[in-house]
């Protein structure tokens, strides 16, 4: 019998790329001497973009990747996930003595520990309060060491009324003259027999 051909593989989508978020990136090193207020600025303009829906988080990657990624500046494809989240501490703290570099790192913290962000205090004080990286990933790990799966363990009672139900159903007319063991060694037979034997003598302990 011949073997059906394979269906096609679909193409790959391709990410659309935003001549905004290009032109924006490229300007950053091209039209000022003040890196980190172009590199704020741009955060700013890419947060609003993606809060309108106009560009989503992977068109920004494939925006990056187009313009060619600048090792000069230090918003990067990877900080798609926490920008909404570095927009938001400047909405609420102020940009006042703020780094690009140390906005992200924070902003990372923020988001993957679930600080809340208030406007009352300082960026300083934020991050003062907000776990390390070290802590929130310490964390994590004791809570899924904590986590336990309930396992449903039939009783011994259970086990052994089953067994000898299913049993009696072989047994009734021939049917258990025909069976056969294929793995099961008169040793293990023993074996069974010793333990079923201990069960019977506890239970008339009991009594």
């Amino acid at each position: 019998m011949s073997k059906s051909p394979k269906a096609p593989k679909a193409p790959k989508e391709i990410a659309q790329v935003s001549s905004v978020i290009v032109t924006a990136y490229q300007n950053i090193t091209a039209d000022t001497l003040n890196l980190n207020e172009a590199g704020l600025d741009f955060l700013l303009l890419v947060g609003q973009e993606m809060a309108t829906g106009r560009v989503s988080g992977r068109e920004y990657r494939a925006s990056l990747e187009q313009a060619k990624v600048n090792p000069l500046v230090a918003v990067k494809p990877a900080h798609a996930e926490i920008i909404p989240t570095a927009c938001e501490i400047l909405s609420k703290l102020g940009r006042e003595n703020v780094t690009v570099a140390k906005l992200l790192s924070l902003s990372t913290r923020v988001k993957r520990s679930g600080t809340e962000i208030s406007s009352n205090e300082t960026i300083e004080a934020l991050d003062e309060r907000t776990p390390s990286i070290k802590e929130i990933s310490d964390s994590k790990k004791s809570e899924s060491d904590e986590e336990t799966v309930e396992i449903a363990v039939p009783t011994l009672d259970a086990l052994i009324i089953g067994f000898v139900a299913e049993l009696k159903k072989l047994s009734k007319g021939d049917a258990i003259k025909t069976l056969q063991f294929d793995a099961l060694t008169t040793p293990a037979l023993s074996e069974m027999k010793v333990i079923l034997g201990t069960i019977a003598k506890n239970g008339i302990a009991k009594k």
